[in-house]
């Protein structure tokens, strides 16, 4: 890929092409607004808001697919900082996936019991 896109909608010429090629093997797609309730972007947490021991906070590389490495986050933060975020709580049944990568469009569907 030649860059990464800053805005949603605003697609690479290599993805158009990628479009293209599931479309011709009969693949349906839909913009994840059609198919999701809500979509909420999250930035990771400014350097001066992260803790050592605290409240576990996503960045790309703890989101695989088919998994979250919460337990292992590698970022934590404080519980100001969460509550001052807290619309940015993953749930149960969430689809959480980067927009930032490399790599870029990993996708989870969180399925755990507990807010994080």
């Amino acid at each position: 890929m030649t860059g990464a896109s800053t805005t949603f909608g605003d697609e690479p010429k290599e993805y158009l092409s990628f479009q293209k090629h599931l479309k011709s093997l009969g693949i349906s797609l839909f913009k994840m607004s059609q198919v999701l309730y809500k979509i909420i972007k999250n930035n990771s947490p400014d350097e001066n808001d992260r803790v050592e021991k605290g409240i576990p906070s996503l960045i790309v590389s703890d989101i695989d697919p088919y998994r979250i490495e919460i337990e292992n986050a590698k970022i934590q933060v404080s519980q100001d900082y969460y509550k001052a975020n807290e619309h940015q709580a993953i749930c149960v049944d969430d689809v959480v996936y980067t927009t930032a990568g490399p790599p870029l469009g990993e996708a989870c569907l969180y399925r755990c019991n507990k807010e994080v």
